[in-house]
């Protein structure tokens, strides 16, 4: 491409951000002014440098380094930098780049592609890489390119020209064979090589300089024309003007080059595992993840698979003068495909009771902390055991979802399926509790090549479960159910099931910068009826160098909450009333009903993360609504309100910062900020929480230790109409573990 069309490309990508600000400004036209943002910058990522796949026999496949989904190649698909290609027996496929230059991949080949662009004296030129694993590649520098191949041993490159290059799986030995032009060839571990000319081939073994050029035979012929096609070759020899000569050898096996000097053992324990498909592009993969490419986050090693340990520890909770205490003995085990993880001990009830949990079905199940199974790379698992953290798609109904109340005795047995194909296909489903399978949901996300196709369905098949269930309060004792009014006489039952769908496209792609853009769209349906609904969009979202940073518009209308399952809707779903004027019973409405169906929201989000340095994460999201047309209220009136907000900030570190600390987190989040009760306010409602997690590396003879303490707030059973009447609590917890 001349660079007259790139400045032309840049001042176009200008052109885009002016616009973008501009319509954020300009509610007019706004749509519009979006679709033609798309295709602008549409039209700009097409500028980007890629191969297009031009022929194609037999069967090829690609793995994608943006998200190592794997696919069968068609003619007309594009190659982009860092892909690998794998063609089958008997297969072959040919790609194009740049200015009529190509590549063919032969049978049984693997090839890492890479490609980037470059500005020299006389022009821009593309830059291309051939990292050649096993079989053969040919390839033709036509105009504007500079080509290289790579294999275990070897070196060969070209500027003007056209090369063959085959490689010997097992020992690496390189065969290379110029068909036009020249090419410089050399032993990948030498700086020394051998100019070779048109109509030439040479041998490069393990530690070893280039042989001495040779004719090219009719015996290189036949082969050449097997692995790239005989119209490709005849007509590239015809060009070129070669001549191939009789072989001269008798007995020689049908192969690229020769072995011309005897080969020391030695070099195969050498150079082969070093030069090996894995270990290459799995370092370019963890390269670019760490370096270049997206934010990585910091996991707590609670969630992760493959610890075996035991251990003792014990909590406590405290919230206005009651307390609860449990001790108790954990072990966790790794069994090949299976983790299990066990806990039993006792604690202490709302009533000041020690239970070891043997008298309820839901007590003995509590002993299994976690029991997972699932494939090694923990794409596809099935677990059972409490939710942490559990997201489906960009959160738009189901963000950091945990499945246990904080008031509870004892956590649900929790079931969680995942089946997944890298970032291709998801399949997620989840139960709140395994016995009572009232919650849950699943969401379905197709990745396609720059496309993202998401659909969700979730439901709680009964809020006013959270006070009907049996009592095991830890802390405050619910209400008795006989005790309770419910807001509508002929609504015993509050249902509520929410539907999702999205759509997301990147709109830039490079080795370092992804943007996207994304619409999503959630309804709500109360006992049957549709009650409100979410829409988020437009978002956009930037990945750079470790940053990701993301911005949208989020609306909210009736019933609907966005985050609707999020980290406090076990304790949140359901609320009491206290009628303290007439003295009469508690009066339970549902959290979706507890707002009015004619209110109207609008808002911004911000969501930040980044590693600032290595071993670090910072993670920040943040929702607030700048237009408001009515509250939650009693008589389902509408009013003008303080702008809703949710926030949820974390920092985390791992043991690359301090080798004896395996992790730490600190965390502050508050969902429906001023909702949950009515006119509750930053770092007072029964959402927020604060926290810290931490976990050490094996301080002495293989003994770590492990603690977290949460601040958050609970309800307080007949008092929940005003903020004042939530109650602060606390819980802090120690365990000491022995690794093996």
């Amino acid at each position: 491409m001349e660079l007259r069309q790139k400045e032309q490309l840049v001042h176009k990508a200008y052109n885009v951000k002016n616009l973008l600000m501009h319509s954020i400004s300009s509610p007019s036209f706004f749509w519009a002014r979006v679709a033609v943002l798309l295709f602008l910058t549409q039209f700009s990522a097409a500028a980007n440098t890629f191969f297009e796949v031009i022929g194609l026999e037999g069967s090829a496949s690609v793995e994608r380094s943006r998200d190592r989904s794997r696919e069968r190649l068609s003619v007309g698909d594009r190659i982009s930098d860092n892909d690998l290609v794998e063609t089958v027996f008997q297969s072959r496929i040919t790609v194009r780049f740049g200015d009529n230059n190509i590549a063919i991949l032969g049978s049984n080949s693997s090839v890492l592609f890479n490609i980037s662009s470059a500005v020299r004296d006389d022009g821009a030129i593309d830059e291309v890489n051939f990292t050649l694993f096993s079989g053969g590649i040919f390839a033709r520098a036509v105009s504007n390119s500079f080509i290289r191949v790579y294999t275990p041993n070897a070196v060969a490159e070209t500027e003007s020209g056209a090369l063959s290059t085959v490689v010997e799986a097992r020992t690496g030995e390189t065969g290379v064979q110029v068909l036009g032009g020249a090419a410089q060839v050399r032993n990948i571990a030498q700086q020394r090589g051998a100019q070779i000319s048109s109509g030439f081939t040479t041998m490069v073994h393990p530690g070893r300089e280039p042989t001495a050029p040779l004719y090219i035979t009719m015996r290189h012929v036949t082969v050449l024309k097997h692995f790239f096609g005989e119209e490709y070759i005849t007509a590239q020899l015809a060009s070129a003007g070669i001549n191939p000569t009789e072989e001269r050898r008798t007995g020689a096996r049908l192969s690229m080059a020769h072995s011309a000097a005897r080969r020391d053992p030695a070099d195969d324990a050498v150079q082969g595992p070093l030069f090996n498909k894995d270990r290459i592009w799995g370092s370019i993969l963890s390269n670019k993840a760490r370096e270049k490419g997206h934010w990585s986050p910091i996991h707590s090693p609670a969630t992760m698979r493959g610890r075996q340990f035991a251990g003792i520890g014990t909590n406590m909770a405290v919230s206005d003068g009651a307390s609860s205490s449990s001790y108790y003995a954990k072990a966790g085990f790794d069994l090949s495909r299976m983790d299990i993880g066990l806990n039993l001990g006792v604690t202490g009830n709302a009533e000041g009771e020690k239970s070891a949990g043997f008298t309820s079905l839901e007590g003995v199940l509590s002993i299994i902390d976690y029991l997972t199974v699932g494939s090694s790379d923990g794409a596809t698992f099935l677990r059972l055991g409490s939710i942490e953290n559990l997201t489906y798609s960009k959160g738009l109904v189901v963000r950091d979802f945990r499945s246990s109340n904080p008031n509870h005795l004892f956590d649900p047995m929790s079931f969680q399926f995942q089946l997944s194909n890298s970032s291709s296909f998801f399949l997620g489903l989840f139960f709140q509790n395994l016995l009572r399978p009232k919650i849950g949901g699943m969401n379905l996300t197709l990745s396609p090549d720059v496309y993202q196709f998401i659909l969700g369905y979730y439901y709680d098949a009964d809020q006013y479960d959270i006070f009907k269930e049996e009592n095991y309060s830890r802390l405050h004792s619910a209400a008795a159910p006989e005790t309770l009014l419910y807001r509508h006489s002929n609504q015993q039952r509050s249902a509520i099931h929410i539907f999702e769908t999205g759509l997301e496209t990147e709109l830039f792609v490079t080795f370092t910068a992804v943007l996207r853009t994304s619409f999503e769209y959630s309804w709500l349906y109360h006992n049957g009826k549709k009650r409100g609904h979410v829409f988020r969009a437009p978002s956009f979202s930037f990945d750079w160098n470790g940053i990701h940073a993301g911005i949208g518009i989020v609306t909210e209308s009736g019933r609907m909450l966005s985050q609707q399952f999020g980290h406090s809707y076990m304790k949140n779903r359901a609320h009491l009333f206290t009628d303290f004027i007439n003295e009469g019973p508690d009066t339970i409405v549902s959290q979706n009903m507890q707002l009015a169906s004619g209110r109207s929201t609008q808002g911004v989000l911000i969501d930040f993360r980044m590693n600032p340095f290595p071993g670090s994460s910072v993670e920040a999201y943040i929702k607030h609504d700048y237009k408001s047309r009515s509250d939650s209220t009693r008589n389902d009136s509408s009013f003008k309100i303080m702008p809703d907000f949710t926030f949820d900030i974390n920092f985390s570190v791992d043991e690359t910062v301090l080798p004896f600390l395996r992790y730490a987190s600190i965390f502050l989040r508050q969902q429906n900020g001023t909702h949950f009760p009515g006119g509750s306010s930053y770092f007072k409602s029964l959402s927020f929480e604060s926290g810290l997690e931490l976990m050490t590396t094996p301080l002495i003879f293989g003994i770590a230790l492990s603690t977290n303490g949460r601040f958050q707030f609970l309800n307080r059973g007949g008092i929940a109409e005003s903020a004042e009447n939530v109650l602060p609590a606390f819980d802090f917890g120690i365990d000491i573990i022995r690794e093996f």
